[in-house]
């Protein structure tokens, strides 16, 4: 009887360490507009980092080389990298055609 193994075991890991937040949208923003952190104390003040765009190859033989493009935008009203740290992206790839994380 063969032994069943987890799904996420053929799961591969990328750490990009290094993140560009500039050109997120907002050059070329209306300044009489005023921004939502101003009109609400509400709203939470912290970094919201959101990935506005993922380029990577369809598909990738196993222990080939790859690139994959993310482009990170902060769309919170705090700096995303806090004096404490800096910010790691952690892009998952998945051999079934729906995403399992480990």
């Amino acid at each position: 009887m063969q032994r069943l193994s987890p799904s996420w075991r053929h799961t591969c890991l990328l750490i990009a360490g290094t993140l560009v937040i500039t050109g997120c949208g907002s050059e070329g923003a209306s300044s009489s507009v005023k921004p939502a952190r101003d009109q609400s104390h509400s709203l939470d003040h912290e970094a919201d980092l959101v990935i506005t765009e993922l380029l990577a190859p369809d598909s990738v033989r196993d222990g080939h080389d790859f690139t994959a493009t993310v482009k990170v935008c902060n769309q919170g009203t705090a700096a995303a990298y806090p004096q404490s740290g800096g910010t790691f992206l952690q892009l998952y790839l998945s051999t079934t055609p729906t995403q399992q994380v480990p």
